[in-house]
């Protein structure tokens, strides 16, 4: 573990999340930043409960109550808690958790980097001239059977109006 300090931690908690976590509130919005805050803690310093705590005049049992059972939940419903804590993870670590999971900010300039590619090749491919039957079995392929069997249908008489179109 590098060597981060709560006191680093909590000014990076309090700054994303904009909020003073020692105010003695017990507010959503409090309760969760100072349960991110206690995560961040354990998870990268090797400071004890009593410790972590200590620093917002409150005890290792509150730490642990934060760590066990708020966090958890805070992180599935509250986004910018989860979003934080993956921030400080790429910050302070690189590009990746302690427990190896790539960060979802991570995840995600991957997708977007994937998505523009995808999209430039999808541009290059509208520039290239699509030969009939390709577009046509490129079609056919996404039906299930039954819709394809009704497609040859309907192309056959379709087909058969053509042909007696000529004959006129």
């Amino acid at each position: 573990m590098s060597k981060i300090s709560l006191k680093d931690i909590r000014e990076f908690v309090e700054k994303k999340l904009e909020l003073n976590i020692s105010n003695k509130t017990r507010k959503r919005k409090y309760i969760d930043a100072r349960s991110l805050y206690f995560k961040i803690c354990r998870d990268f310093t090797l400071s004890t409960f009593e410790e972590i705590g200590e620093t917002l005049r409150l005890n290792h049992a509150t730490v642990i109550h934060g760590v066990k059972n708020i966090y958890p939940v805070a992180s599935v419903y509250n986004k910018k808690i989860e979003e934080t804590y993956d921030l400080f993870c790429l910050v302070y670590t690189g590009k990746y958790k302690e427990n190896g999971e790539e960060s979802l900010l991570v995840q995600n300039e991957k997708l977007k980097n994937k998505v523009d590619s995808l999209n430039l090749s999808i541009n290059g491919l509208e520039l290239i001239p699509v030969d009939p039957k390709n577009k046509i079995m490129s079609m056919i392929k996404n039906l299930n059977s039954d819709e394809q069997e009704v497609l040859y249908n309907k192309v056959a008489v379709f087909v058969k109006v053509i042909e007696a179109k000529r004959l006129w």
